[in-house]
């Protein structure tokens, strides 16, 4: 195996410098150790044998020191990158070049087989990847069942990882993650890395290691989930015998001892000294077990790592059943996958029967198709647009064009805010999709927007997101964000948007220890003085005394009140707040401000913006009013045709620079006159040919834009 050399001082000097001045760091968390050492980077490379013309998938690319001498390789490039602050800098320092494509994902749930489809190159496929220390396991493990894709990887990781994987029988190292990589692949070591490669440097030195992928798996059984039953049963307990472990595995003694006698293999030995094909032999000669798990079969993540390096052998093989299949994953919550969304499985069936009819007819024509509102809810007269960054993340990579308004742009009825041109049969099915990412968080976005040009400059919080199922609430939050809120209260949420999240105490800490001032008393003194001193004041007593009460007790370093009264104690919640700011003031504390939640809306806002200082909006924002867009077709190979009700033909939308009024005119017609302002075109290319063009802005961007062209509107 090779040995290889310490870090250059010049490719760490140059990742240093790429992360700061992006205002980035190393992740330790997420397992972030980036390669610095050219000649590691150019040992893997040659290691992994890139020639021209190899199709390559690189996980985890992080600063793209090995992804640039793959490219320069020839290799054609799919980085995955779980990060979207590397993923957005990979593509700027090395998106022109026509061999790479970034995409912005999980490559534990990445569905390989799909992205590929039928490529003629599926099948030879490599993986190259420094692959992040806290995901080795499993995906290595999800990598080993692509080999309809995939024909070998070149995985860096933890050096203890490749000595348990490339064990022999006998040895301590040899375990569950040797034999479950040995029933799929040939695995070997190439490469010792030391950790000085890498920045910030590991705790452990690093080994390169080939797996050869098999076309079939090494042994045959006929019960793949009883095989790793055995297993895990085996190693569940490594200083017991086999017998013993068996035993305790769920399998009857008599049942148990038959089967060991008729495969020749002594109950007396221990797991560790048994080759795979002893194992299969094993399971087939016993019968499933008559326990709780007896019918689970093995997850695509096979053994858990646990901190200290060894597999947790309680949960070594947790499985999931389809049929008399295997399931890739257990599905624990009622969501789409991000590869099911990608892959356009999430779609109304009469698209799918539409592309059978039009595949079978032969029919290929190009159309172009446009995203349109024709009416906001009552009351309402404009909108935020929000979720055109996870369009662009699911129209990227599809043979189409797409045109659309930046996002966060304020725009009205009847104005196509997105435009997308390819043949029908391309994207037809990801209408579904599609309309349900720009509809659902333009309406959250719209309605934060309303809350917040209701306060009039008071914060607004978003507080709904536990209204709503927890898949969706980092995206309700962060389109609120967008939407003018000053900040948001879910951890994942505040995480993903880059902003410290907001609240402090619910009733139940009152609760729990019995009163308002002990409460207060214990969160000053155990949480951060970073966090603002924010007191919930109306749990057990009347509101203006338990302000008084709390104000007393933390003197100036308490921030403000909260009130979050239910409506059967409300009565009038003005006067309530006029009483608690008179009681406040007259003893000293006009530092405290008063923060109101519960059933906020625009409306109540207004009502309360005299005597109240800060809003906690929830449901009213979380559940707000989708905006109903929808997608039709305007064109087709180059023919302007519209439905009823529609009007036919591409379209530009301008903004006039001076007023900011919008005009919808036909694409070929010149820019319009307004008020004297030069009209800028909306409808910006967002993909081209299924590669993003555009470079996306952040939220914090974005908000800043909403909150000041809120200024020109009314409610």
């Amino acid at each position: 195996m090779i040995q290889t050399p310490l870090s250059s001082p010049s490719l760490l000097s140059r990742t240093r410098a790429f992360l700061a001045s992006r205002g980035l760091r190393p992740r330790t968390a997420r397992g972030q150790h980036f390669l610095v050492d050219p000649r590691v980077r150019d040992a893997i490379v040659a290691a992994a044998g890139i020639t021209p013309g190899r199709m390559v998938v690189e996980i985890g690319p992080g600063t793209g020191v090995l992804t640039e001498a793959l490219l320069q390789a020839g290799a054609t490039v799919l980085a995955v990158e779980l990060d979207r602050d590397l993923a957005a800098a990979l593509t700027e320092t090395l998106g022109s070049h026509p061999g790479l494509t970034v995409r912005v994902a999980d490559a534990l749930r990445v569905d390989f087989a799909a992205h590929y489809g039928d490529h003629p190159e599926r099948g030879r496929i490599r993986v190259v990847a420094n692959i992040p220390y806290y995901i080795t396991t499993p995906l290595i493990l999800r990598l080993l069942r692509c080999r309809e894709v995939f024909e070998a990887l070149y995985l860096t990781v933890q050096r203890e990882v490749a000595e348990r994987i490339s064990a022999s029988p006998g040895g301590k190292a040899y375990g569950a993650l040797t034999l479950a990589c040995q029933y799929r692949a040939e695995a070997r070591p190439v490469l010792a890395i030391p950790r000085g490669a890498f920045y910030p440097t590991p705790e452990v030195d690093s080994t390169l290691l080939r797996f050869d992928l098999l076309d079939a798996p090494r042994v045959a059984v006929a019960s793949e989930a009883r095989l790793f039953a055995v297993i895990r049963a085996a190693f569940s307990q490594r200083r017991k015998t086999l017998r013993n472990t068996l035993l305790h595995g769920g399998w009857p003694a008599a049942v148990l001892d038959a089967a060991l006698e008729a495969c020749g293999i002594a109950g007396g030995r221990r797991g560790e000294t048994l080759a795979l094909e002893e194992f299969a032999r094993l399971s087939q000669a016993l019968p499933a077990r008559n326990t709780p798990d007896s019918d689970r079969d093995i997850r695509e993540g096979y053994p858990t790592a646990r901190a200290d390096g060894e597999t947790d052998s309680e949960s070594d093989f947790a499985v999931a059943r389809q049929g008399d299949g295997i399931a890739m994953t257990e599905r624990l919550f009622h969501t789409a996958k991000d590869e099911e969304i990608k892959a356009g499985q999430v779609t109304d069936v009469y698209f799918l029967r539409t592309l059978e009819i039009l595949k079978r007819q032969g029919v290929t024509k190009r159309a172009v198709a446009e995203v349109i509102l024709k009416s906001f809810p009552p009351g309402w007269s404009w909108g935020v647009l929000a979720g055109i960054e996870e369009a662009a993340a699911l129209l990227t990579g599809l043979p189409v064009t797409v045109h659309a308004f930046p996002e966060g742009t304020l725009f009205g009825a009847m104005q196509p805010v997105l435009m997308i041109e390819g043949r029908y049969i391309d994207f037809a099915h990801y209408e579904t999709a599609l309309l349900g990412l720009l509809c659902q968080a333009s309406g959250v976005a719209t309605k934060a927007a309303r809350c917040k040009k209701a306060a009039a400059g008071h914060p607004v919080v978003s507080f709904g997101a536990r209204r709503m199922h927890p898949a969706l609430a980092p995206m309700i939050e962060r389109n609120a964000y967008l939407g003018g809120c000053d900040g948001v209260a879910v951890v994942k949420s505040a995480e993903l948007i880059k902003v410290e999240p907001s609240g402090t105490m619910p009733h139940s800490l009152i609760l729990m220890l019995g009163d308002t001032v002990v409460a207060a008393k214990a969160f000053h003194e155990i949480i951060d003085r970073a966090v603002r001193r924010v007191v919930l004041i109306d749990t057990f007593g009347d509101e203006k005394m338990e302000a008084v009460r709390v104000a007393e007790a933390l003197g100036p370093d308490l921030y403000a009140v909260r009130l979050d009264t239910p409506a059967s104690r409300r009565g009038d919640l003005v006067g309530i707040l006029r009483e608690v700011r008179w009681e406040l003031d007259l003893r000293g504390f006009h530092h405290v401000r008063l923060f109101v939640s519960g059933g906020l809306d625009e409306d109540e806002i207004l009502r309360l913006n005299s005597v109240a200082d800060a809003y906690g909006v929830g449901t009213c924002i979380s559940n707000a009013p989708v905006l109903n867009f929808s997608m039709d077709i305007v064109e087709v190979d180059g023919v302007p045709v519209a439905k009823r009700g529609k009007l036919s033909g591409r379209k530009a939308v301008y903004r006039c620079a001076g007023c900011g009024r919008l005009q919808v005119v036909p694409a070929a017609v010149p820019r319009p006159d307004c008020c004297g302002g030069e009209p800028t075109s909306l409808l910006q290319p967002l993909v081209q040919d299924g590669r993003l063009v555009r470079t996306l802005p952040d939220v914090q961007t974005i908000r800043q834009q909403v909150l000041a062209d809120l200024e020109r509107v009314a409610l």
